[in-house]
């Protein structure tokens, strides 16, 4: 799931993994700054991930967003299915 969010943050299309079920009804903003920390906190190299409190400012806007770089293996890619997608981004309210 992370490699695959990883591409669409490369793509510039990280906002395609927001649940298709919030029918775009979100702040694009907010989306946007929620998913890139938390790929920064999902770094695979450690002394790039942020401490707790930069999180933080960055997800009250503190704080500039971060530019995150992966090099990710593209011989072992999964691509994950709709169903697997939409359950780690679901609401609580089904």
């Amino acid at each position: 799931m992370l490699e695959w969010v990883r591409e669409l943050h490369g793509r510039g299309i990280l906002l395609d993994v927001a649940d298709q079920r919030l029918g775009g009804h979100f702040d694009e903003q907010q989306m946007n700054c929620l998913l890139i920390v938390g790929l920064w906190c999902a770094h695979s190299e450690y002394d790039h991930r942020p401490s707790i409190k930069e999180a933080i400012q960055v997800l009250n806007f503190e704080a500039p967003l971060p530019l995150l770089q992966f090099d990710i293996p593209r011989s072992s890619h999964h691509t994950p299915t709709m169903n697997e997608t939409t359950s780690l981004f679901s609401t609580s309210n089904e």
